[in-house]
């Protein structure tokens, strides 16, 4: 995998104190093999590990100013979405009405509206949702070469790399947890910061130091691994997985949040950003790979007035070495290397749902082929076989948020329907 820097990080986590519980969703980059771009549609690829994901922020006298007031977080690529709706093929800039022209499109088919993913039901998604149980691999490709996804939708490139807009649910959709009668009860404790604002949080004896280290994060915006807490003038333990009931923390108790002296992320040269140094990446379409959009079973529960927006940034791994100071992952083998030692690709049965969007995109492959180019690394590999094994479902530094670009207003699938039935255009 390769040396990363001290300050790489393996999750994004998104948090929200809600019904005296953290409610969080992980999301990782999973690196994988890129499946043959043949029009023939293929399992699912194996999991080769997940990226190293680091905050813009820890880097900004590394970066251009146009890439720092982005903010976010960057994830190494090696050459071989940006702005556009991976489910429904929507620009995040579309005019309403193309929008509407769009999903009237669906209903008309019967197919649904939903333009969104909703975990745990999702645990993953390869690519862009571009047929019912089919997917568009993800695949890296320059800025202004013309392969991306945006290109081919907006024709312009003017976002690049990857936008999540997370929707959390309203609080009274969540069912209270009550304890059982061999649990203790929830505590209501306090939390005291320097500036003496004072946050008021439930918490049980099973709770940890850690959890307390993230409900702070979701009330002040201080990332753990910063907080010093203070208890009865003593120093709560740096161990995460310390239990409160081992702290002597009970019904009442006051927390103070101190802030630790020192830390940052890796160590950089002070040289100034260099834009030629920064080479930014997007994403094109690749092959074809089995792949279910999961439909919404509760529409309703989502508090849009409270979507956030945030950028994954994507920079060609040439770069990583002035930007980090080391060198970037290597990259994973080839699908001819995976198929000549007979390792499998995975098959997991889905219902089709109906979701997926409207447009039609060229792969990589197919843009080259259109165009007479003929490049090994977008070879068609026409050949290659996988056996097939069957899989079966079970059943943290802050980062700055993106405040430049705006929002797409976020509506629920069936409230989209019920307004598209109702409305004439002229």
């Amino acid at each position: 995998m390769g040396v990363e820097a001290p300050s790489a990080h393996k999750t994004i986590r998104i948090s929200r104190p809600c019904c005296g519980k953290l409610r969080t969703l992980d999301i990782s980059l999973v690196r994988t093999i890129r499946v043959p771009d043949n029009e023939r549609t293929y399992e699912l690829p194996p999991d080769l590990g997940r990226f190293p994901i680091y905050n813009v922020e820890d880097y900004s006298s590394k970066l251009p100013p146009s890439l720092v007031k982005k903010g976010g977080l960057f994830i190494p690529l090696y050459l071989i979405l940006g702005g556009v709706n991976a489910v429904s093929g929507n620009p995040s800039k579309a005019q309403l009405q193309g929008i509407i022209t769009r999903q009237r499109s669906h209903l008309a088919k019967s197919q649904s509206a939903q333009d969104y993913l909703v975990p745990p039901a999702q645990l993953w998604l390869d690519g862009v949702a571009t047929g019912d149980g089919k997917v568009m691999q993800f695949v890296a490709t320059p800025v202004n070469s013309g392969y991306s996804v945006e290109a081919q939708v907006t024709g312009a490139e003017d976002i690049a790399g990857i936008q999540f807009e997370v929707t959390p649910k309203h609080q009274d959709s969540y069912i209270p947890i009550k304890p059982t009668s061999t649990e203790s009860p929830a505590s209501s404790i306090f939390v005291k910061t320097l500036t003496g604002k004072r946050h008021h949080l439930h918490v049980a004896p099973c709770y940890t130091v850690g959890d307390v280290k993230e409900l702070i994060q979701a009330c002040e915006g201080v990332s753990p691994d910063q907080q010093r807490l203070l208890h009865s003038g003593k120093a709560l333990p740096d161990c995460n997985h310390e239990l409160l009931s081992n702290c002597e923390i009970s019904e009442g108790s006051v927390i103070h949040l101190a802030l630790k002296i020192g830390g940052g992320g890796a160590t950089i040269p002070a040289t100034g950003p260099n834009e030629d140094e920064v080479k930014e990446v997007t994403l094109g379409a690749g092959g074809l790979i089995e792949q279910v959009i999961h439909s919404d079973s509760n529409p309703n529960s989502w508090d849009a007035e409270k979507t956030i927006l945030f950028n994954l940034q994507l920079f060609d791994a040439s770069c990583f070495k002035y930007i980090l100071g080391i060198d970037p992952p290597k990259t994973p083998i080839t699908a001819a290397t995976y198929a000549k030692y007979g390792y499998p690709f995975f098959h997991l049965y889905e219902q089709p749902s109906g979701i997926y969007g409207e447009l039609h995109l060229d792969s990589i492959g197919a843009l080259d082929r259109r165009d007479g180019i003929y490049s090994s690394i977008h070879e068609e590999e026409k050949d290659l076989t996988f056996p097939s094994v069957d899989i079966v479902r079970r059943g943290t530094n802050a980062v700055t948020l993106n405040t430049v670009d705006e929002k797409t207003k976020f509506v629920p699938f069936q409230e989209l329907s019920g307004r598209l039935k109702t409305l004439h255009l002229s």
